[in-house]
């Protein structure tokens, strides 16, 4: 059932004191669906989180991060130039707050669930958000982590180290290099090894590329990396020039299954030159498993494009009908 304006509104007033956790992560994921369907404008969706910025509970949190890091990727460029750090402005001015509120550590008194939260709003403030505080922390608190594991909270150490990764040199990368060769868990390993995908300097990403070839990373997370390099728009580009350059080599270091999933991952490079690139290769160099990869990839290049055009107007409207933010007096 879609839900009309004066509906949503009436449900966005009582979000935290009518609704259930679940009932609210249904809504916003229900309406976010009606988007990607295009039976509902973005700004429906967009007004809904504006009023989750006290959201209590983890799970709701977790949907709307990545709804936010989707609109993100995809939809942002398509909006303006200026679109993105419009929206990462909007996500400070929302989450923020609950930020501020519970800080890098725990209090005492406080339960797993509030820890989950934490964890959430940062993956939100300051991964998706890049909150230029959390930037700032982010080294210390990483070098202090690499050194002593109870230096940070468990569930802060993903979106931390992915954000010590994002805004990285290439002396981070070689610490996060060597921290995967030392980590004590197979959790940890598998967090450090993907973080080095998320370096944003060419030569990071050159190197997490290279290393996909050779014994560091295991067949079975060969994929894995190269995914996520494509999920990362500093990276993707090279990426896919990586990818076929290499196929040979790849090909023969990646598990059936896998393949597959790198291929259906193509579509984040996004535009119809991309698509048409990747058709072409992928007919040419066909694997067993690939063709209902590639059929996959295919129609999610379409429907992404379809939400771009169609949503990319609808963001851009959005932000300029925002008031500006508030900034508090230096």
């Amino acid at each position: 059932m879609l839900h009309d304006q004066a509906c949503l509104a009436a449900l966005g007033a009582e979000l935290q004191t009518g609704l259930t956790p679940v009932e609210r992560m249904g809504l916003v994921g229900h309406q976010w669906a009606a988007v990607r369907a295009g039976r509902a404008p973005l700004r429906s969706h967009l007004d809904l989180v504006s009023r989750l910025g006290d959201e209590t509970d983890y799970e709701v949190l977790d949907t709307v991060a990545g709804q936010l890091a989707f609109l993100d990727d995809q939809v942002c460029d398509a909006a303006a130039p200026e679109a993105r750090a419009s929206v990462q402005e909007w996500i400070r001015a929302t989450f923020g707050p609950a930020w501020e509120k519970l800080g890098w550590t725990s209090s005492r008194g406080e339960g797993e669930d509030d820890r989950l939260r934490r964890a959430s709003i940062l993956r939100i403030h300051g991964l998706i958000g890049e909150d230029p505080a959390i930037a700032a922390e982010a080294g210390t608190r990483f070098e202090a982590y690499l050194s002593n594991r109870r230096a940070l909270e468990p569930n802060l150490a993903e979106p931390l180290v992915a954000i010590a990764a994002r805004d990285g040199d290439m002396d981070r990368f070689d610490r996060l290099r060597a921290a995967v060769g030392q980590a004590k868990t197979p959790q940890e390993r598998r967090r450090f090894q993907l973080a080095l995908a998320d370096f944003r300097i060419p030569e990071a990403v050159e190197r997490a590329l290279a290393t996909t070839l050779t014994a560091e990373i295991p067949t079975q997370d060969v994929a894995f990396l190269l995914i996520r390099l494509l999920g990362n728009r500093h990276g993707r580009e090279a990426t896919w020039f990586f990818v076929q350059r290499e196929w040979d080599r790849l090909s023969r270091r990646l598990p059936p299954m896998m393949v597959s999933r790198l291929i259906e991952a193509t579509s984040a490079l996004q535009t119809r030159e991309h698509r048409r690139e990747v058709a072409t290769f992928f007919r040419a160099h066909p694997v067993e498993t690939g063709a209902r990869a590639l059929r996959l990839a295919l129609e999610r290049f379409d429907v992404n494009e379809e939400l771009r055009r169609r949503a990319g107007k609808e963001l851009r409207n959005w932000l300029a009908a925002r008031p500006p933010v508030r900034r508090d007096p230096a």
